[in-house]
């Protein structure tokens, strides 16, 4: 499978891989409290398995309660097996709104939580991910994130590199041309104490 894949996300996605979903700290109010997906991807990925929003929620809900309000408390990726086998993992771009976490998809995609997000999936991929499958990962918080390519490309040649020394496929998907930003050099992200309510960074 080529390194790169550009246009639909969907259509080059095979069962046996693992697709990597930009998600937010959010889920509705409620009984159920199921994920609230926002928009890009993760809505197409919720309209398509209605039932990751639920599960997802579940995870979310889980992980504010035992952190307790505190956002240095680790958010892990919540990994899914779809009915057709597909496999997804949700990782946040974007901070969560602790006041209103129904709110959080309002906001935009932070260099912080976008590190963390990155480092997460390398660090599943490692320990997890069945070899040699490829992971699909999109050009993370660069769509309803507003995140720059310029500055989250490098990330993910890091993560790219990284993954293929470890023997793990890694493809890098966007639905728009990444002539202007694929000869930047890699770039090794770095975790932020407190990405989860890390409104302070900019692009």
């Amino acid at each position: 499978m080529s390194a790169f894949i550009i246009g639909d996300l969907f259509g080059a996605f095979p069962r046996t891989g693992a697709l990597v979903v930009p998600t937010n700290v959010g889920w509705h109010k409620g009984a159920r409290g199921h994920a609230v997906m926002g928009a890009g991807l993760a809505l197409r990925v919720a309209q398509l398995y209605p039932d990751i929003p639920v599960a997802y929620g579940q995870h979310l809900r889980a992980w504010w309660a035992e952190a307790r309000g505190n956002t240095l408390t680790p958010l892990p990726p919540y990994h899914h097996v779809g009915h057709d086998g597909r496999q997804f993992l949700l990782v946040p771009t974007k901070p969560i709104n602790a006041a209103s976490p129904e709110l959080s998809w309002r906001g935009s995609a932070r260099p912080s939580t976008v590190q963390a997000a990155i480092l997460d999936v390398a660090e599943w991929a490692v320990s997890r991910f069945t070899k040699p499958n490829p992971l699909i990962v999109p050009m993370l918080g660069c769509g309803a994130g507003g995140a720059h390519p310029q500055a989250v490309y490098p990330w993910l040649r890091w993560l790219r590199e990284h993954l293929q020394a470890q023997g793990v496929s890694v493809v890098i998907a966007s639905e728009y041309s990444l002539d202007a930003v694929k000869d930047l050099p890699p770039a090794a992200p770095v975790r932020v104490p407190g990405w989860a309510t890390d409104y302070r960074g900019e692009w």
